[in-house]
């Protein structure tokens, strides 16, 4: 009732009381009695209003947090990401935009992200308050999170491929390799085409340090080298082109360059240890001693895991989830 009161005075007070009203409506929301048509349709009414745009950043932020309430994290990550954009000096609702993307990314097993965001939220924080020792806190538990989930990921891949017959190794890592070639040619291809489009338009100018002939006559061709330069800078720029009417046209550019240096490249693809199976296959561990380490580490970071995220982060699905998995290794 007195969050209506405000909001009708309207012109009658300044507008941040207004809007402020309406966004303590907004975190009053009833989400599972209210009507969620009517609150969405009148956050969207203030964001579309001229008026309200110093205040872009409370809006979205509330339009984020309807999103998120509603399992729409996508949408979500987009608002609070607005709000950012749309920053008007609030410190505290900055520090919150961040706190709760890093919530989402940390929920989302992106931790590496999630410690970025956390970074962010201690720059809008003051420095040894209450809140910004508890965010230090929780970054600092999440580097032990980064460090022991990559043990885990690697160490549980590796194992995983130690397993395999010889035949499904081969099979794995051709599959693999194939698709690192495909990817490789295209963006080689690629690369060649956007030279060749950028050489053939007739108003590039490429830009060179002047050069001092510091041999022979002044005039351009007395000097071998300067001629040399020219030549591969003029075949860098333009391509092979005929002795021709309009040989500036784009049309004129030898086709011939192109297929040759995509041949060039798929040659030198092709040759590179990173595409052949035969590379990795060699690096699987052999020896039982590495195998028994690898074993041992994995398991110990596990459960590490299932004790951070129990006594330090309160993340008990998470923390049940480790320990559990840990168990089905049958480890000491």
């Amino acid at each position: 009732m007195a969050f209506d009161e405000v909001i009708e005075m309207n012109r009658k007070s300044p507008r941040v009381y207004m809007i402020n009203a309406y966004i303590a409506q907004a975190k009053n929301f009833d989400y599972e009695k209210g009507d969620k048509t009517a609150f969405l349709e009148l956050l969207f009414d203030l964001e579309s209003n001229r008026e309200n745009r110093p205040f872009l950043d409370k809006i979205y932020n509330q339009i984020g947090e309807y999103y998120r309430n509603n399992d729409s994290i996508d949408t979500a990550v987009e608002y609070y990401n607005k709000s950012i954009e749309y920053y008007q000096n609030d410190d505290v609702l900055q520090s919150v935009n961040y706190q709760t993307l890093a919530e989402i990314n940390f929920d989302g097993a992106e931790y590496r992200n999630a410690g970025l965001y956390y970074d962010s939220t201690l720059t809008h924080l003051v420095e040894g308050s209450r809140q910004w020792r508890r965010i230090k806190k929780k970054r600092e538990n999440l580097d032990d999170v980064i460090k022991y989930e990559d043990i885990a990921a690697t160490n549980d891949s590796i194992l995983r491929i130690v397993g395999m017959t010889e035949s499904q190794r081969l099979a794995y890592f051709t599959e693999y390799t194939a698709k690192l070639k495909e990817k490789a040619i295209a963006d080689s291809i690629a690369s060649v085409k956007e030279q060749e489009a950028i050489a053939n338009n007739e108003f590039y100018k490429k830009t060179r340090k002047e050069r001092n002939n510091e041999e022979g006559g002044t005039f351009y061709f007395y000097n071998s080298s300067t001629v040399s330069f020219g030549k591969q800078e003029f075949k860098s720029i333009w391509g092979k082109r005929k002795l021709e009417d309009d040989w500036r046209r784009s049309n004129k550019a030898s086709q011939m360059d192109i297929a040759e240096e995509e041949d060039t490249n798929e040659t030198t693809i092709s040759e590179n240890e990173l595409y052949n199976p035969d590379t990795y296959i060699a690096r699987i561990p052999t020896d039982q001693k590495e195998i028994d380490s690898l074993f041992k580490d994995r398991n110990f970071a596990y459960y590490q895991l299932g004790l951070i995220y129990k006594e330090k982060f309160r993340e008990y699905g998470l923390a049940t989830d480790r320990l559990t998995k840990l168990l089905s290794f049958n480890p000491e």
